[in-house]
Parts: structure tokens; C-alpha cells; sequence
């Protein structure tokens, strides 16, 4: 709940500081320098809009059924209304110049724009949890079917693996966070890895 509040937060902070300071002296470009700089942005595009993922669970979690494809064509609609206002005020607001992370554009940083640097900061650290379960539980299954039958079985071994797993994850996150650049990076490698199931694995 509080990742949604934060990003309905950012969703409607974004438009409105673009409505109140009307830039006009920002560089924006209005077409790409070449056709191929189109596939730039499908890792980006598929890692926002993955949803198939989910749709067994929501499908399951659903009373009526027969109300799956409006909660999917509602939801896309949502999606679609959101990531287009904050992307296109956003660059409106700073053109050219708008950084990978669009709150760490507005220097120096105002009251707004830092609770809402705050607000996804609480929602990313609440969802790692979740995250890392998911994370670990499929890593975990896919050892299991590796790993001989006899070992797997063994709680003992069961606890260090999962230990283990857990390690590894969370310090290789860790790593990522304090060493990449910028968020871009890790989103190109996420939307890579979302395009493959979306093209490849439908």
C-alpha cells in the first residue's frame, strides 16, 4: 500500500511541478537522431509494462473471472496514463537535460520532490522482503532440481543453501546500489530480461 501511495505521489508531483514553473528555456528534442535509437527504449518499455507475470495471481484472486480482462485493460490504461504524464512533463520540465532518475533532476532539491525521494526510497526497502523471498524461492527450486535428491532433502543442508542464497543476494544488491551509476543500468538489464519473457517466453 505505501508503494502505491508513494508512486500516486510522484504521478501527481511531477505534472504539477511542470505546471507551476513553465520552463521555456529547456533544449527538448522531437525526434531521435536515428531510426535504431527506437530499441534504446524497448528495455525500458518492457520492464514497465511486464505484467503477464502476475496475471495467474490476479486471475486466482479474482471472484468473477470473467472480470480478468477488464481489471488487464483498466490497469494498462492506469499504466499508460501514469508513465506518459510524468514522462512527458518531466521532460518538458528539463529537456535534454533530465537525469536517468528523474527526482534527482530537480537541483537543488525542494520540500516536494524530497519527501517523494523519500517515499519510494520506504517503498523499495518495505518491498526488498518480497522481493527477496521470490528471489530465493525460485533460486531454491531451481537447486533443488539440480542438485542430487539426497542432499536436497536434508534440512540441515536446506537451511545453508537458503542462507546462502540469501547472502549472495543481498550483497550483490548491495554491490549494484552503491557502484552502479545510475538506476538506467539496472533497469536496460531488468527490461532485457523482461523483453526475453515477454518475446521468448510468452
Amino acid at each position: 500500500m505505501l508503494g502505491v501511495l508513494a508512486i500516486i505521489y510522484v504521478v501527481i508531483m511531477v505534472p504539477i511541478e511542470y505546471l507551476t514553473k513553465r520552463p521555456t528555456d529547456v533544449i527538448v528534442k522531437k525526434s531521435p537522431e536515428s531510426w535504431t535509437d527506437i530499441f534504446l527504449v524497448l528495455p525500458t518499455m518492457c520492464f514497465c509494462y511486464q505484467a503477464h507475470v502476475n496475471a495467474v495471481p490476479v486471475f486466482v484472486s479474482l471472484k468473477n473471472r470473467a472480470d480478468c480482462i477488464k481489471a488487464t485493460i483498466a490497469s494498462t490504461i492506469i499504466l499508460i496514463l501514469s508513465y506518459c504524464s510524468v514522462a512527458i512533463c518531466g521532460y518538458l520540465t528539463f529537456g535534454t537535460k533530465v537525469d536517468h532518475d528523474i527526482l534527482m533532476s530537480y537541483q537543488p532539491i525542494p520540500s516536494v520532490v524530497l519527501i517523494a525521494i523519500i517515499m519510494v526510497a520506504i517503498k523499495t526497502y518495505t518491498a526488498y522482503p518480497v522481493n527477496l523471498f521470490c528471489g530465493r524461492t525460485a533460486i531454491d527450486s531451481l537447486s533443488n532440481e539440480t542438485a542430487a535428491s539426497l542432499i536436497t532433502t536434508d534440512p540441515r543442508y536446506s537451511i545453508k543453501r537458503r542462507f546462502l542464497i540469501v547472502c549472495v543476494w543481498f550483497f550483490s544488491t548491495l554491490a549494484a546500489a552503491v557502484f552502479l551509476p545510475n538506476i538506467s543500468i539496472a533497469i536496460h538489464y531488468l527490461g532485457a530480461l523482461a523483453a526475453s519473457f515477454i518475446f521468448i517466453f510468452p
